[in-house]
């Protein structure tokens, strides 16, 4: 990691802005992929579990198991890594909130989500969801079915970006 100006970068690649979000192992960031010249999201492992070599399996895999899934409702993963004693997730940066803050939102104006809305997000997860179960992979020449299970299905692991695209994320619970 160095530091450019006031900004650290990763692997002389990811440009680190501001934190946009905290979860039970790791903080994701808003970077900039220097090399491709777009905005990215990076997800960095908290050093606390990096010398947990489950912890490190878990978070591998979830980079592993999105970075097979090119789905409109699916978060695209870029890349992975290690620097300074923990590891990285880049994946596309998706503009806007998860759905519990989207819901804590409505929740605090005393509203509820519109039902054509509620049933639109429901949709769009399950489209994510289903291609991630059925997609297949080509191996020795023939498809091979990758039969991915989230098993981690949460408001907070689902994007409602400000386009009001839906994306599911944190595939780190995945099962094959």
């Amino acid at each position: 990691m160095s530091n450019s100006g006031d900004a650290t970068v990763i692997n002389d690649r990811y440009e680190i802005h501001k934190r946009v979000g905290r979860g039970g192992m790791a903080d994701v960031f808003l970077a900039r992929d220097l090399l491709l010249d777009r905005q990215v999201a990076i997800k960095i492992l908290f050093p606390e579990f990096a010398i947990d070599p489950n912890f490190v399996e878990r978070f591998r895999r979830e980079a592993q198991a999105a970075a097979n899934l090119s789905h409109p409702n699916i978060v695209n993963v870029y890349d992975w890594g290690k620097y300074e004693g923990t590891y990285f997730i880049a994946m596309e940066y998706v503009s806007g909130h998860d759905l519990g803050k989207v819901m804590n939102r409505c929740l605090e104006k005393g509203i509820t989500l519109p039902v054509p809305h509620a049933v639109f997000i429901c949709i769009e997860v399950l489209k994510g969801l289903e291609y991630a179960h059925k997609r297949q992979v080509m191996r020795d020449g023939r498809p091979v079915p990758l039969d991915i299970v989230h098993r981690d299905i949460s408001p907070s692991n689902m994007l409602v970006s400000s386009q009001g695209e839906v994306k599911i994320t944190d595939f780190g619970m995945a099962k094959a």
